[in-house]
Parts: structure tokens; sequence; C-alpha cells
């Protein structure tokens, strides 16, 4: 494992959860370059001309109705939070308790779970699912948006913010109640279990 169980290891701990936000910051950076790298940015200004302004967009990560929709803030909040904590809860499960012996296995349910969280909470936030898509993802879509399709509304990144806060807060809350609440129920159903099987031996 990455990380080290135990208060003494609190520092290696937290710089690797720094490195790991930055790796991931780079690489969803380097998949959106890729991305644009396929995109003909010469046909765009025809291509768009019968298509809404609301539609000026490459993969937009934001809420259903738009991310100039100021109402929906805090539901895209909760939505984020619960996804995520959900999604690594079930990473969490897989990893530390009921993983499969074959790792393909193992990769191919975390994958799922994946899909499913995004797919469900697509509908209302977007679907982010991760503090560096969150602000990778916005912030260079903004800059893009505007240099491709210069007519069309301006990409609002406050929505960045509260998917890279939602995410965080999600992975954070499934940290604290993998670990405070799933492992000590687990660990008082073993001791129990170790009681009854040693009262029906002694008795």
């Amino acid at each position: 494992m990455l990380f080290k169980e135990g208060s003494t290891h609190w520092v290696r701990n937290m710089a690797m959860a720094i490195a790991m936000i930055m790796f991931q910051g780079f690489g969803a950076a380097a998949g959106f370059g890729i991305c644009i790298g396929g995109f003909a940015f010469e046909k765009s200004s025809d291509s768009m001309k019968t298509i809404p302004k609301k539609d000026y967009y490459i993969t937009q990560l934001c809420p259903a109705n738009g991310c100039g929709d100021d109402s929906i803030v805090l539901k895209v909040a909760i939505c984020e939070i619960v996804c995520t904590f959900l999604f690594v809860n079930f990473v969490l499960m897989v990893v530390k308790h009921n993983g499969a012996a074959d790792m393909p296995i193992n990769a191919l349910a975390i994958g799922l779970a994946l899909f499913v969280a995004i797919r469900e909470s697509s509908g209302i936030s977007g679907g982010c699912i991760n503090p560096a898509v969150g602000l990778v993802q916005s912030v260079l879509q903004g800059v893009i948006n505007q240099q491709v399709y210069p007519n069309a509304d301006k990409t609002n990144l406050k929505y960045a913010g509260v998917y890279v806060a939602s995410t965080l807060a999600g992975g954070f809350f499934a940290g604290i109640f993998h670990k405070w609440f799933h492992e000590r129920a687990i660990a008082s159903a073993q001791n129990a279990k170790d009681s009854e099987y040693e009262n029906m031996v002694n008795n």
C-alpha cells in the first residue's frame, strides 16, 4: 500500500497525497491535450453557426443547466460529495476487505463503480468525482472555449471550486467512515464471534 497506518507516518502520507494530486492533475491536463489534438479548430467557426450558444462547449464539465445556473450550487455540492463518498467507500472495500484474488476483476469492478458514479451524478452536477478533473478540465475548458468559439458565452469557472471542495470532502468522509465505523464494526463482530466460540468450547 502507498499509505502507511499510524500517526507516526502522517508526514509521509501527506507527501504521498500531495504527489498523487499533482500527478492526477498532470494526467488530466495531458488527457485534455490529447482530446484537443484531435479537434478540427479550423472548422469550428463554420460548423457551430447553427448550434445554440449554450452548446458552444468542448465536453464542458457543468451542471445539467449550464455553468451559469446559480440556483443549484448546493445541489451540485451535495451530489458530488455523496457520489464520491460512495465510490471511494467501494474502492476501500475492494482493496481492503472483499477484493477478488485476480487483480483484473478488482480493476473491472472499480472501473464499473466509477462509471456508475459518474453516470448517476452527471444529470445533476456533470459527474466530476475527482478533484483533479474538476480543477484542470474546468480551467482549460474556459481558456480553450474562448479561443475556439469567441462568440459563445463565457464559461463560468465558479463550479471548479465546488467540484474540488466537494470531491475532496466526499473522499475524506469516506476515509473517516471506513476507518472509524466500518473497521470498528468488523473488529467488534470478530470479537463477538471469538467470545461465542470460546463459550461453546468451554461449555
